[in-house]
């Protein structure tokens, strides 16, 4: 049996696991705020995030597909900088974020349903959607990917704690990762 982390060593092997959660947390509230601005019904759910200027006043179709935009490409780029430069070190001894590695065929699961909405909402951008922005379609591409979505930003984050960690790298190692 290990012996229990002192607090300053936890920090360090927990580290990771800290910033993805800074990082997953701003794509949750994202979601969430782009899931209650578009109902599956006619009838508009509050939105609990105010416009800025101090207007409640639901968002408008443009703040919708840009906020969608943005979220797409946020995640996506997030993605592959994991893919490219974190999944590889991490993999040489936490299967999981190898090739075939639940986390990496969770990225492909997510990608999918990011080109679906961003292509949605690029096409209704240009116009290309006859009567324009269908918030419940917003919604329904959402719903297609949202479990494995939310699953795979809190087992990530599971999978980068401190005492996982602890089983895989050395103290130094950890220290020494580029993130």
């Amino acid at each position: 049996m290990d012996a229990a982390l002192s607090p300053a060593d936890f920090r360090i092997y927990n580290r990771l696991a800290s910033q993805m959660e800074q990082i997953h947390s701003e794509f949750r509230r994202t979601w969430t705020q782009l899931k209650q601005a578009c109902p599956l019904n006619s009838q508009a759910e509050p939105n609990p995030y105010p416009a800025t200027d101090g207007d409640d006043e639901d968002a408008s179709d443009e703040e919708i597909i840009m906020l969608g935009l943005s979220f797409c490409e946020g995640l996506s780029m997030h993605h592959s900088i994991e893919e490219r430069f974190f999944f590889p070190l991490l993999a040489a001894r936490m299967p999981e974020f190898g090739p075939s590695g639940i986390l990496a065929e969770q990225h492909e699961l997510i990608h999918d349903g990011l080109v679906r909405l961003r292509g949605y909402l690029n096409r209704c951008e240009r116009g290309e959607e006859g009567e324009g922005l269908d918030r419940s379609e917003v919604r329904e591409f959402m719903d297609d990917f949202e479990q494995v979505l939310w699953e795979h930003l809190d087992g990530e984050v599971s999978v980068l704690g401190g005492e996982n960690m602890r089983r895989f790298w050395s103290l130094d190692e950890v220290r020494r990762f580029p993130m």
